[in-house]
């Protein structure tokens, strides 16, 4: 039921059998890209195309490998989703791993970015973020060459495309599908979430070590990627995640929702016999459903539908309408049902892009235009390419390990020199970007009692109690923390340690004690615990580690003492007993007032908070 068939030799009909045995019968044909023949006993039409594999991965997210299996899975971990199995030495060496995130209160899972790595380097796409791919962390404009492999990064139509030499194409639409797909010549030699692409579907549930998975929880932590620093759950009930009745599913199988993807007589039934629109269909019932009918949910479904079919060569009706499923365009830019991925213009832009073959719907730039960053610029940023790499004028930029920096001239070229960092600062990769900063901050209790601030003044720390040691200055800041250390005695220790540790967040309390448990706003926390997208709470070899982004790492051992590490980029924005970090020790004596303490003891019994002061949210010395 649902399968098409073509009951006369030449594939001029095709036939649907529905629900009760209604059989629904129309004309068809192949199209230019495919021929009607008989494989395994079965007539259909056939892609002319190059024959490769495609695993996809859609929206909750739902897998299908490049063999056919059909499988779901709830987390917020990162995957291979495929690898070279290097049986072959002619095969190159590459890797596809896909992170997931919760979202809707942990109800659903998503792709939150997708790396490919190949010629030892990483390429990721992110979700909702469109314009820029990260090559080895540092974020780059698309379109998109390596100078020193083959590389490609482009746009094609709404997708995202990233294409190597040797045949791996990755697509993804930033938000709902991720497609893989490898060459024939790939077959028996990939391994990962996707199988091992032999034809056979049955084994697809193997894992590393060669053997059977006995469940998809088994075979998916078995291709689980480590992240250092990040704390990640696999699965989940029902309660928890939300389920989806039936009776609701019904609401959604409509032809003017989900029941597009099937109709007889559809934009999309001359692609039915190529790509089987069932698991599309389910997919979007299923999304549909958990997402309460969200309309950005049902277009992104039906959208990766479109991508299949014409990534294998088919055409298309127009679907979208001012009122189904609009389109949203950059500036300058308008919807295509084929969209134009060579703008004639800017050979430097089809160098990259190449002129696919086969159409893509997504948003096309007018007339005098082309894409960079996914907004449309005039032609005449064409001049603004430098090695593959598109630089937006005006803007200088440091390359990798701040070797040269670069800028694109009002004229339309583009100059890079070489570059050194000044002395004191070293080239980290900040945000996305490469930058000369101040090396990392360390402040320090150790020893007990000894205290040592960013930029190395040290001292006793004058007697038990609770001491603001860091906070940052912009209190508005959503990056904004403050540190609160807790001194107590310690009866087998000849000094005082630090016994506890609390750590402020926008609307957000940390606290972790040396005996190495944790409390989020007050409520034990079991450890790894990540209370937030942005904070993690871990605990390795003794010592609980509080961690935010890429700015605070706050630690504290068995032992009672305690280490705020600080990103260089937070120099001159914070305060407090640690001072400001600006590399000038001298200025660690000097309080708010103006006054200069005569040691680093009297500066901290400035920043000596009562307990009540320690419990609530004050952003300041009180």
């Amino acid at each position: 039921m649902g399968d098409s068939i073509y009951p006369n030799g030449f594939c001029k009909e095709q036939c649907v059998c529905h629900t009760g045995g209604i059989m629904q019968c129309r004309t068809s044909s192949c199209g230019p890209q495919a021929e009607c023949r008989i494989v395994d006993g079965v007539q259909t039409c056939h892609s002319l195309m190059p024959k490769t594999g495609t695993c996809h991965v859609f929206g909750d997210p739902h897998f299908l490998t490049f063999d056919g299996l059909t499988y779901d899975i709830q987390s917020n971990c990162t995957y291979i989703l495929t690898r070279s199995c290097m049986l072959k030495h002619s095969i190159p060496s590459f890797a596809v791993n896909v992170e997931n995130e919760r979202r809707a209160r942990g109800k659903v899972s998503v792709t939150k970015s997708v790396s490919v790595i190949v010629y030892e380097h990483t390429f990721t796409m992110m979700r909702e973020k469109r314009g820029f791919i990260l090559v080895n962390g540092a974020a780059h404009a698309v379109p998109f060459r390596l100078a020193s492999s083959g590389v490609r990064v482009y746009y094609h139509g709404d997708n995202i495309i990233l294409q190597t030499d040797f045949g791996l194409h990755a697509s993804f639409d930033h938000f709902y599908h991720l497609a893989v797909t490898v060459p024939h010549s790939f077959q028996k030699q990939v391994c990962g979430l996707c199988g091992n692409y032999n034809d056979q579907r049955l084994d697809d549930f193997a894992m590393p070590t060669g053997e059977r998975a006995a469940s998809v929880l088994a075979l998916v932590s078995s291709w689980r990627v480590d992240k250092p620093a990040t704390v990640c759950t696999q699965d989940c009930s029902a309660m928890m995640c939300g389920s989806c009745h039936e009776s609701r599913k019904a609401s959604y199988v409509h032809s003017s929702q989900c029941g597009i993807l099937q109709s007889p007589y559809g934009p999309f039934s001359t692609c039915y016999s190529t790509v089987n629109p069932t698991i599309f269909f389910n997919n979007c019932v299923h999304d549909l459903c958990k997402a309460r009918g969200n309309r950005v949910i049902l277009c992104r479904a039906i959208h990766s539908y479109v991508t299949a079919c014409q990534a294998a060569g088919i055409t298309i009706n127009p679907w979208r309408t001012q009122q189904f499923c609009p389109m949203r365009c950059p500036a300058n830019s308008h919807y295509e049902l084929c969209a134009n991925a060579c703008p004639g213009g800017c050979k430097d832009a089809t160098s990259i892009t190449q002129c696919p073959r086969t159409c893509a719907e997504g948003c096309q730039c007018n007339e005098g235009y082309f894409m960079a960053e996914y907004r449309c610029v005039p032609m005449s940023l064409c001049r603004c390419f430098h090695n593959g790499t598109w630089f937006k004028m005006g803007v200088t930029v440091l390359t990798a390990e701040c070797q040269q920096q670069c800028v694109c001239h009002r004229k339309g070229k583009v100059v890079c020199t070489p570059y050194q960092c000044a002395t004191g600062r070293s080239c980290v990769l900040s945000n996305h970007k490469w930058d000369c900063v101040q090396p990392e901050g360390h402040c320090t209790i150790a020893h007990g009692d000894v205290f040592t601030t960013y930029d190395g003044v040290t001292g006793k720390v004058p007697s038990i109690g609770s001491y603001e040691i860091s906070s940052l200055v912009n209190t508005t800041s959503t990056s904004w923390f403050r540190v609160v250390a807790v001194l107590q005695k310690c009866p087998t220790c000849p000094t005082p340690v630090v016994n506890s540790v609390i750590i402020f967040f926008q609307n957000l309390v940390v606290r972790v004690n040396q005996e190495g448990s944790a409390w989020v706003n007050e409520n034990p926390a079991p450890l790894p615990a990540q209370p937030s997208k942005e904070v993690t709470v871990s605990l390795i070899q003794g010592v609980v580690a509080v961690g935010f982004r890429t700015d605070i790492r706050v630690l504290l051992s068995s032992k009672g003492e305690a280490t705020v590490v600080l990103s260089g980029t937070l120099s001159y924005q914070v305060q407090r007993a640690c001072g400001n970090f600006n590399g000038i020790g001298e200025d660690d004596l000097r309080l708010p007032n103006g006054t200069v303490a005569n040691n680093i003891g009297a500066v901290l019994s400035y920043w000596r908070v009562s307990t009540t002061a320690q419990q609530g949210l004050a952003r300041t010395h009180p």
